[in-house]
């Protein structure tokens, strides 16, 4: 059963890789090769100081493009063979599957983390959100709720907590940071306050309560000294950061951190941080834009979780151009809705309500 798994995930990771490149070779030539040409000619008008050495590298580019394009027709035949493989197997068990949804919960945050009717919860939202929040749980299915992480005590993460009742399939444990104030968490926990149990985490402990799934904390650091309880910024500073991976797919949870935590944790985790998927930093602030903590994620798609219109100019320009620069798609809860994203275990693929 491994090997024949294993078999069909090589299978059709070759199918993606390569038939893809047969069955858009000939555009990606005409595309690529038309896009150099277009560069090399901007540039010698521009710039004619420099125009014969750009003039040469778009001649260069058109050539790599012509082989590009003889290297995707050659490999027609292995390409055929590959799909009518692909198309008599079924490449992956859904029951290996993890999802990871990011609610639509107005100007707050919540997210939640699937698999095998199991589920890890980041956040709650706005109080006046529940029933959004109410909504996608029961769309997933009812999961049994193994932890709710509270990465800071701010009401548009921690509000929607006061309204779970009994019929959440919940078993009390709530995930905070060292420098959190579970007395404020608990009062705010309504039927559940005298079962809330506190789990800490801290920078480099893994939660295993998702088979397959490793959660990693990178953020907080466990040996920092602070004057207790943590003001507005200081809360958002030391919220939690999480790193989702399930195979090879990488997620990044980053609440509400400054760019001057994005700094440090870009100089301590590096190519760490890498993910396809990107929970943008504090609902898409001015004040979390961090250029060098961007390029480490090299994230494919990050999503911003705010309200159309809100009081503090979420998502800012400043975020958003930092993103698209660095060629990540951009999805917008108040536009896109709730958004879930589903693992394989090889890539992801996402859904939007």
């Amino acid at each position: 059963m491994f090997i024949s798994k294993v078999l069909q995930a090589l299978l059709f990771k070759f199918f993606r890789l390569g038939f893809c490149v047969y069955v858009y070779g000939k555009k990606e030539l005409y595309a690529r090769g038309h896009q150099a040409m277009r560069y090399g000619e901007r540039v010698l008008y521009s710039r004619r100081y420099q125009g014969g050495g750009y003039k040469k590298r778009a001649l260069y580019a058109r050539r790599y493009q012509g082989g590009y394009g003889k290297r995707a027709l050659r490999a027609t035949p292995l390409h055929a063979l590959l799909l009518m493989l692909c198309l008599c197997t079924q490449p992956f068990d859904e029951a290996d599957s993890f999802t990871f949804s990011v609610a639509d919960v107005g100007q707050g945050l919540a997210q939640f983390g699937v698999k095998d009717g199991r589920a890890v919860l980041w956040d709650m939202g706005l109080p006046n959100q529940y029933s959004a929040w109410r909504g996608v749980y029961e769309k997933l299915g009812k999961p049994d709720i193994v932890s709710i992480v509270i990465s800071h005590s701010d009401a548009d993460h921690l509000g929607g907590l006061q309204y779970l009742d009994h019929s959440i399939k919940w078993n009390g444990v709530v995930a905070v940071s060292p420098f959190e104030d579970t007395v404020k968490i608990r009062a705010a926990a309504g039927v559940w306050a005298s079962r809330v149990r506190f789990e800490i985490y801290a920078k480099g402990d893994t939660m295993r309560t998702l088979s397959d799934v490793e959660i990693i904390c990178l953020w907080p650091p466990k040996e920092i000294e602070l004057d207790l309880p943590l003001d507005g910024s200081l809360r958002n500073r030391y919220s939690l950061v999480f790193s989702l991976r399930h195979g090879h797919c990488r997620g990044l949870i980053t609440s509400d951190i400054d760019s001057t935590a994005m700094m440090t944790i870009a100089a301590q985790s590096g190519y760490g941080l890498a993910s396809q998927i990107l929970v943008a930093p504090h609902h898409g602030s001015a004040g979390s834009v961090n250029q060098l903590f961007f390029s480490y994620t090299s994230a494919r798609t990050a999503v911003i979780s705010c309200a159309r219109q809100n009081n503090y100019g979420h998502p800012s320009q400043e975020m958003l151009n930092h993103l698209i620069i660095g060629g990540t798609d951009l999805l917008f809860t108040y536009l896109d809705g709730t958004i879930t994203f589903v693992s394989n275990g090889h890539y992801w693929s996402n859904n939007i309500d």
